[in-house]
């Protein structure tokens, strides 16, 4: 049977959707771009926020983390942090991940505890610090690798910390 009717073109994706509590800091959200327009009309966008629910919009900024994602135990990496000028930033790495919210550091931490902390420092004017390192080895006989879930807090001057973006990297042995 032959079908003469018009299909209606596709919508953009809502770029957040569903029921519940949404905490939004320092980011944008955007829905989806629409189809492809055919005869019969245009497509919509998709929402930017379909919620059945609350957004809180918390204040302040997070910092960014670029890590490498395989670390050779004993080789060298790069690391960038981005964020505000002049917050200083610590680096959190654990051996598993948690996913607790912690009001107080407006944010998630994704690190379990016990968290192996390193200080980053400062930083500069522009925002962001970026170098290469050399990491000690660490990895015991009969470990050939772990993963890490590694995570920025930024601590702005007279200020709270606030937990920044996290990542997860695997430290291996170089295997032959």
């Amino acid at each position: 049977m032959p079908f003469f009717g018009c299909i209606p073109p596709s919508a953009g994706g809502d770029a957040v959707h569903g029921d519940g509590l949404l905490r939004r800091l320092d980011s944008s959200i955007q829905g989806g771009a629409p189809g492809a327009p055919l005869p019969c009309g245009a497509p919509p966008p998709g929402l930017d926020i379909n919620l059945v629910g609350s957004v809180v919009e918390l204040d302040g900024s997070t910092s960014r983390l670029v890590l490498d994602a395989v670390l050779h135990d004993g080789g060298s990496a790069h690391l960038s942090v981005l964020g505000a000028p002049g917050d200083s930033v610590l680096l959190l790495h654990a051996l598993a991940g948690s996913g607790q919210w912690f009001a107080g550091l407006k944010g998630t931490l994704v690190p379990a505890v016990p968290l192996i902390t390193l200080v980053i420092g400062p930083l500069p004017a522009s925002g962001e610090l970026s170098f290469d390192f050399t990491l000690s080895p660490v990895l015991p006989p009969g470990v050939d690798g772990v993963l890490l879930v590694n995570q920025t807090l930024g601590v702005p001057l007279g200020g709270h910390g606030v937990l920044g973006s996290a990542s997860g990297s695997v430290l291996v042995r170089d295997l032959p």
